[in-house]
């Protein structure tokens, strides 16, 4: 960690690390009036002492951790190039004496649980002095074999490799060792120079002369998939091109398949297939299947599995736990969620400078969304309702995609049943 630290900063840049006292005493007063408390595990190991750290919440929250020796911290630091390590004691604000009283201090000055370590990072090297750009050779590529240190084992004498020209003595020449060509300078089919691009890309082997043709491939959307999406269309309420967009169709179906089971899965796919084609739709499914086909809807809405009905996770037999979870950090963020408002995601995808002056586009009509989903003109809806409606009679809360919050406040949506209870059932 400390090397990464080093070749990440700047040579002469200071490192400040925030860390615990190494000569902190266990047994020293508590430090609860402080809002945490570090008491020690009884266990040494060659980095340092196991301790258990309790932050003084509501509820409390506490971790293990094993903070490095004195030792430690400075022999990592020197081996990664860092010199001046200094321990900085830190001191007490005076707007912190003046709120709480100098004796309230006393014992975290006493023995201070967190110190501050400084130290200065080295010039690397080999690297330029602060203020000089250091110059490539000419003809020289990226490769760490044209290090300083490579060429000068270059100049050893050796048989020269087929395809090489061995310099002659005198001559200041030194030997270039292969380096991948630049892009720029792959060599195409028929021997011009070209950029590289997919499809058919011949690189120049030894002594200039092109290698044996290969391939470059993308992966395509399989059948399985394609056919994913476009039986998800009615459940998510947006179009293929907006399911393909998320970049998330094969990991949905991998997580549908894992968490109901593969050979339920395909019953269900079988039924929502079948359904389709008949120009039917949720109301030929059975409840666990209905369940199934919720699930799927949130989990393109939300890039989150659901917690299924207990009745539903019990009729698949399944031995996963039945609780919600977010499938990938990337999921959250292609929520399709987002868009039915025109938002984005918080702390992901903001929506740029001054786009809050801007009016959203109109909300699509229902001939509209019926196009873009290619749904019938005569196709009807019953989900969460006792009897068959025209899709223009199904109330707001109960539609799915563009329209599910049109004119309809989170207040009024009306909530979930819960679950039976014992009595009910009997």
């Amino acid at each position: 960690m400390c090397r990464n630290i080093h070749r990440s900063i700047v040579p002469g840049a200071e490192f400040f690390a925030f860390v615990q006292h190494p000569d902190y005493r266990f047994d020293g007063p508590s430090l609860a009036k402080y809002g945490f408390l570090c008491e020690s595990l009884g266990e040494d190991s060659a980095i340092g002492p196991r301790v258990r750290i309790t932050a003084l919440l509501d509820p409390p929250i506490s971790f293990v951790a094993n903070p490095p020796s004195r030792e430690v911290y400075e022999g990592s630091l020197r081996a990664a190039g860092f010199t001046g390590i200094t321990w900085v004691p830190l001191g007490i604000s005076a707007a912190g004496v003046r709120e709480y009283g100098e004796e309230f201090w006393d014992d975290f000055v006493g023995n201070p649980p967190l110190t501050m370590l400084r130290c200065r990072a080295a010039p690397r090297a080999g690297a330029a002095p602060p203020g000089r750009r250091r110059t490539r050779a000419p003809g020289a590529g990226r490769c760490a074999r044209h290090a300083p240190g490579a060429r000068a084992r270059a100049r050893r004498p050796h048989p020269a490799p087929p395809g090489r020209v061995k310099p002659s003595a005198g001559s200041g020449a030194t030997a270039r060792a292969p380096c991948r060509a630049p892009a720029s300078r792959a060599m195409m089919p028929g021997g011009s120079p070209g950029n590289l691009s997919r499809g058919d890309v011949r690189s120049p082997g030894p002594g200039g002369l092109p290698r044996e043709r290969s391939v470059m491939t993308v992966p395509a959307v399989t059948d399985e998939v394609e056919d994913f999406v476009d039986r998800c269309v009615p459940l998510a309420g947006f179009a293929a091109f907006d399911l393909y967009a998320t970049g998330m169709a094969e990991r949905y179906l991998e997580t549908a398949r894992q968490q109901v089971g593969a050979a339920a899965f395909a019953e269900f796919w079988a039924a929502w297939s079948a359904a389709l084609d008949g120009r039917g739709g949720p109301r030929d499914l059975s409840p666990v299947h209905l369940e199934v086909a919720r699930a799927l809807a949130y989990l393109w809405l939300t890039g989150s599995w659901p917690r299924l009905a207990p009745a539903a996770h019990a009729a698949l037999r399944r031995q996963l736990a039945n609780e919600e979870f977010v499938v990938a950090p990337e999921a959250y963020v292609e929520g399709l969620v987002w868009r039915t408002f025109h938002g984005h995601p918080a702390g992901a995808k903001p929506p740029g400078f001054g786009t809050w002056a801007v009016r959203p586009p109109a909300q699509p009509t229902t001939e509209a969304l019926r196009r873009r989903l290619g749904l019938d003109e005569q196709a009807v809806c019953r989900t969460g309702l006792a009897a068959e409606v025209a899709l223009d009679a199904v109330p707001d809360h109960l539609l799915p995609g563009h329209r599910a919050w049109r004119r309809i406040p989170p207040s009024a949506v009306p909530t979930s049943a819960g679950p039976a209870t014992r009595e009910e059932r009997a």
